[in-house]
């Protein structure tokens, strides 16, 4: 049964329910479409104590306010699972004027001074509180065509919010309490030491950037980790970005990942700096790697050779760490960079783990199936090689349909045949798959009875959709005819 949030108080008047908030009003209160409001954040150990203050300050002052009213939300909120413009936001105080909202701040600020929280990226925080947030904004409208709704005034509309970073609106006498008010200059250097270049990766649990090393002249990649986000309930983001520093300081020199270069915290948030890889995602190049791409003999020839030696790089590299005693856990496209030179790096470490201390954090991917049963090294090969497939073929996004991924092994197997990959490539395929347990191994029953793609395909259309999304290629039935039809359904929507 879900867990439901309360204040403490027996007698609560004026409490509406929602889904996500409930919502607490009195019969003289008074919401205005826009102005200061109140954001409170918290933690998963003090939310109830951060409520009942609240819910004490707003009845004094008469003013309404919204809570997330589930454990299961509240933690989502918390974590990097909500996107930067929301994270952190427990409680919404709709104070009715300026001097309501000057004396609501003050009054919270003497309640719930010490308590710690998620930083709410989009406002500012009071005084040195931790919880207790502010900006200007729309406060009493509805969406309208699921677009949130603009500030006003003289007649002119402004967004209202649309980065993650604290703004006043031009019309509105900005109200400042704290010394140092504005975010980090980018002009200016990081640390004492880094020019910061660009972000490549957003997120409320903490950012991704490119910078220069002032030292060297060097790119470096620094990546933080905010204060008390959660990745799970028991798990932080400095928690991880901490295990990614000993993971690179443990692998450094003995296999290809980013060196490690130094870890520092700037009020409370964690940042690791690391070598900057000048290479391509794997992901990125599944169009050029696509197995089913028409090649001439010549052209065949040096694909065949540049695919085995990626594959055979992968491998090694991952047998490497395996031999340092570490697992990988998240193995994904998107975590492997190709240097012109073709070597593989593997980047993003921060769920790996000590074989003998046990995994930190499951993770999956849509390129494989959510359920892998197998454990340490296997469960990081069984990932490799569903990462390879994505790279070389369209056939995991049959995955959607294919819950144990044995069909989509089978389907890429096939492929591998037709298109005559490298014998050496499709002999360990089989040997890593022949050691999982599959029950009767998949391969000799794929040899025996053919694919049988049918039985994961619930609408025909679904899957022509999922698989033309990507590439295209023919869908056989069990019978000629139905290989005809399947064929044809194809060739009518204009993909062959």
């Amino acid at each position: 049964m879900e867990e439901l949030i309360t204040p403490s108080e027996k007698r609560i008047i004026n409490r509406k329910k929602g889904e996500i908030y409930d919502y607490i009003s009195y019969s003289n209160a008074f919401v205005p479409y826009q102005g200061w409001k109140i954001h409170i954040s918290a933690n998963l150990i003090d939310y109830q104590s951060i409520l009942d203050n609240v819910y004490h300050v707003c009845s004094i002052f008469q003013t309404p306010f919204k809570y997330i009213n589930k454990i299961s939300e509240l933690f989502r909120i918390l974590s990097k699972h909500v996107s930067q413009l929301e994270i952190g936001k427990f409680i919404t105080i709709y104070p009715k004027n300026k001097e309501t909202f000057l004396l609501l701040l003050e009054e919270l600020y003497d309640k719930i001074p010490k308590y710690t929280g998620v930083q709410i990226l989009t406002d500012r925080s009071y005084k040195d509180s931790e919880i207790i947030f502010y900006r200007y904004g729309v406060m009493n409208a509805r969406l309208i065509n699921n677009e949130r709704p603009k500030l006003k005034f003289n007649g002119t509309f402004y967004e209202d919010i649309t980065e993650p970073y604290y703004t006043c609106p031009p019309f509105v006498e900005d109200i400042i309490f704290n010394k140092v008010v504005d975010d980090y200059n980018i002009e200016s250097l990081f640390h004492d030491r880094y020019q910061m270049e660009s972000i490549i990766h957003k997120s409320g649990a903490g950012n991704v950037y490119i910078a220069i090393d002032t030292i060297n002249e060097e790119k470096v990649i620094i990546k933080e980790a905010r204060k008390k986000v959660y990745i799970t309930e028991k798990i932080l983001a400095i928690d991880l970005l901490l295990n990614e520093k000993c993971i690179l300081k443990k692998l450094k020199g003995k296999v290809d990942i980013p060196n490690y270069i130094e870890c520092f915290t700037i009020e409370g948030n964690l940042y690791l700096v690391e070598e900057f890889i000048d290479g391509q995602r794997l992901d990125i190049l599944k169009p050029e790697y696509n197995l089913l791409i028409k090649r001439n003999s010549s052209e065949l020839g040096r694909y065949n050779k540049k695919v085995k030696k990626i594959i055979s790089n992968l491998f090694l590299s991952l047998y490497k760490i395996h031999q340092e005693g570490i697992i990988l856990e998240d193995i994904s496209s998107s975590n492997i960079l190709l240097t012109n030179d073709d070597r593989v790096f593997f980047i993003d470490l921060e769920t790996a783990y000590n074989k003998n201390d046990g995994i930190i954090v499951e993770t999956t991917n849509e390129c494989y199936p959510k359920n892998i049963s197998q454990k340490n090294e296997q469960r990081d090969i069984v990932k490799m090689w569903y990462c390879i497939i994505d790279l070389l073929t369209n056939s995991t996004s049959l995955l959607k349909y294919d819950n144990t991924g044995v069909s989509t092994l089978n389907l890429f197997y096939k492929m591998s045949l037709e298109n005559n990959l490298p014998k050496s490539l499709r002999k360990k395929f089989i040997n890593d798959f022949s050691i999982v347990d599959f029950k009767n191994t998949f391969i000799i029953k794929f040899i025996e009875m053919g694919l049988n793609i049918e039985k994961i395909v619930r609408m025909q259309q679904d899957l022509t959709e999922t698989i033309l999304s990507h590439n295209t290629f023919e869908i056989y039935g069990k019978t000629i005819l139905e290989s005809i039809d399947n064929y044809k359904h194809i060739s009518n929507m204009g993909n062959m």
